[in-house]
């Protein structure tokens, strides 16, 4: 007995020691590639940086598609330096502003495209961006009910934007370590509440809040995803590949197995009936350890996805499991800190967190 908890103790160890002597991969995550006013999920790369990290990934690495890596990884012959372009949720400057740098430089991504965004559902937190830091006038009270409970936000002299907000309000996220004014306290806040809520709880919330701050539906400009013909598009050309993620981005942890299953199943046939072409590659929303189950992972295979990708830290080897496959978060970083952090990316590491 005393053997074995010592020899699980030692396998995060020995895994970094076996990892060390093999070929490794980096999977590289992004959301979206624009240089917006706002960014309060840190989701955005700006062009110029994005241009950086695909010159550094074409001199010093391997580009490869996801698709490639798994077949790689199938095959036991993972490419040394290899570096694979993921976007998370479908936002139109993927086509836009992405897909030509990657053209450029002879690379190709995925992207996993949340179901939703194919009916014209925007994502909740841009609606509370566009809402809570964009609106110009907001009540001084911002009152609204969440499955039956009551919650409301003071926003005192911020109810008006000032013309003259600086770039403290402007470079907020929900990384900083405190709120400058209240409305950024009434998005974290917010936010923390309907993130691991239901899409009914979300879309009621959302409807709830545009009533009390007297706004209508999201604006056009607030539309920033792929349509169902851009999709078409896209995957014709090829420098895009697609793959699913969910119908309405929940965090799948947090549902009936039912319920799950649903959400994968629906948001995969969702995406391939706008590509016109079967889907193969699947990323959990929010992607933690804690928003992922062993069965959320068994639902996945179910589906017929080949690979499904997780959002922790870590390189991929021939030990990696294809269905919690690691990815590394990107940041808005110049290529100069670009090129430090993908070569930390690279190095051995213990085991990934397991989901659940």
């Amino acid at each position: 007995m005393r053997l074995k908890s010592v020899f699980r103790r030692a396998r995060p160890f020995l895994r970094t020691v076996r990892m060390a002597f093999r070929s490794r991969a980096v999977i590289l995550l992004y959301h979206r590639v624009a240089a917006p006013q706002a960014d309060p999920l840190l989701l955005c790369a700006s062009p110029a940086h994005f241009e950086q990290h695909l010159a550094l990934i074409q001199k010093e690495y391997t580009p490869l598609s996801l698709a490639d890596l798994a077949a790689a990884h199938a095959a036991g012959r993972i490419p040394d330096r290899a570096v694979v372009i993921t976007f998370d949720d479908g936002y139109a400057d993927n086509l836009h502003a992405a897909a030509p740098i990657l053209r450029r430089y002879g690379a190709r991504a995925t992207v996993f495209v949340a179901g939703a965004c194919l009916e014209g559902k925007p994502f909740f937190y841009d609606e509370m961006e566009e809402i809570l830091l964009l609106a110009p006038r907001l009540p001084r009270t911002l009152r609204i009910t969440i499955d039956g409970a009551a919650r409301a936000w003071d926003l005192a002299d911020w109810a008006r934007l000032p013309k003259t907000a600086d770039e403290t309000y402007w470079k907020w996220n929900l990384e900083s370590a405190s709120d400058p004014t209240p409305r950024h306290r009434c998005y974290r806040e917010l936010f923390g509440l309907l993130r691991g809520a239901s899409a009914a709880t979300r879309s009621r919330a959302i409807a709830a809040l545009r009533k009390a701050a007297a706004i209508g539906a999201a604006s056009p400009g607030a539309k920033r995803w792929m349509t169902r013909a851009e999709i078409r598009r896209a995957a014709k050309e090829g420098t895009l590949e697609f793959g699913a993620h969910t119908r309405n981005h929940p965090a799948l942890n947090k549902l009936a197995i039912e319920d799950q299953r649903e959400e994968i199943v629906s948001g995969k046939r969702m995406l391939e009936s706008a590509a016109g072409m079967p889907v193969r590659a699947f990323a959990y929303p929010y992607g933690s350890p804690w928003d992922v189950s062993p069965t959320t992972l068994r639902l996945a295979r179910e589906a017929g996805f080949c690979a499904a990708c997780a959002n922790t830290p870590a390189p991929v080897d021939s030990e990696s499991d294809l269905f919690w496959l690691p990815r590394c978060l990107v940041r808005d970083w110049d290529g100069e800190e670009f090129a430090r952090r993908l070569s930390a990316f690279f190095e051995p590491r213990a085991d990934i967190p397991p989901q659940g």
